[in-house]
């Protein structure tokens, strides 16, 4: 079992790995709650429970998995308007489904059918949007949207989750689900001790793994000991961490990741120590520490 105190929340916006937000505009303060998955209505509305039927057994709800556990919170508040399913990529041939701002905001809040670009970008390849970031029109093929988007409205084509909503999948084994409200992305596995991930980008956890996802600190804070709401709210190679376990002023505060194995060297009293429980830390992070502090006799 993981150490929930130690590995926080994100906030994951229109801000792309180079520092740049979709269209130019200034980037959303992002809102401190989390997000619990919902059950949704492809059809444009959330469902209204229905009368149970006396001669049928209600179906059991299902056990929350890793990634309906609100990792993710998602500034733009989730999706509000459906006219397809971002799983089932319901739309006519030539067309996809893909996320937009239905209000002339630039937070995605909505969903709906668009052209497929007659020469389409694969995921992984850099794309381009039109008007805007949060136009839902993309140079990506079906299944994937325009992603990191530049001031020259370029960007990278990032593919939805596959499954559902309460079982995300991607398709790469390289990559896995980054899941918000009902918005899920598959982005690339990373190694922390390592960050090797693209400018502009850090290694965080996102549960029991870690991916790269746009630095969030600004220009001002996510230097060790200073405050955070979100896991990427720190600057690449650290992590937000409660303050019962970093010695600092806010609730909870940014630490380095380290290295077990070497014992790398923390500021002050800490000390490098595992993120995971004995006996459950996932393979190929073994060696993943925090600089936290030393458990009280």
């Amino acid at each position: 079992m993981r150490r929930w105190g130690v590995l926080g929340a994100f906030c994951l916006g229109l801000m792309g790995c180079d520092g740049a937000l979709a269209g130019g505009e200034s980037e959303p303060e992002p809102e401190p709650d989390v997000h619990e998955p919902e059950d949704f209505d492809p059809s444009g509305s959330y469902p209204t429970q229905p009368e149970p039927r006396p001669d049928v057994e209600p179906e059991p709800e299902p056990e929350p998995d890793a990634l309906s556990s609100g990792f993710i919170s998602d500034p733009d508040g989730g999706i509000e308007s459906y006219e397809c399913d971002l799983y089932e990529q319901d739309c006519d041939a030539g067309e996809k489904c893909n996320v937009w701002a239905n209000d002339g905001g630039n937070a995605w809040n909505a969903t709906k059918c668009v052209e497929v670009d007659p020469s389409p970008d694969l995921a992984g390849e850099e794309c381009e949007v039109e008007g805007s970031g949060v136009s839902g029109i993309d140079s990506c093929e079906a299944g994937a949207f325009c992603w990191d988007i530049n001031t020259e409205n370029k960007g990278m084509c990032v593919p939805y989750c596959q499954g559902s909503p309460n079982v995300p999948t991607c398709g790469n084994p390289h990559e896995s689900p980054a899941a918000g409200k009902e918005f899920c992305i598959c982005l690339p596995a990373c190694d922390p001790l390592l960050n090797d991930c693209p400018v502009g980008c850090g290694c965080y956890a996102t549960d029991s793994r870690f991916q790269c996802v746009p630095d969030a600190s600004g220009p001002d804070l996510g230097l060790f000991g200073d405050p955070c709401e979100f896991t990427n709210a720190c600057d690449p190679g650290l992590s937000c961490t409660g303050s019962e376990y970093v010695e600092c002023d806010g609730a909870s505060c940014c630490t380095y990741f380290c290295s077990l194995a070497k014992q790398d060297a923390c500021p002050g009293e800490h000390i490098c120590r595992s993120v995971y429980e004995e006996g459950q830390t996932p393979p190929g992070y073994e060696d993943v520490g925090l600089c936290l502090l030393p458990d009280e006799e």
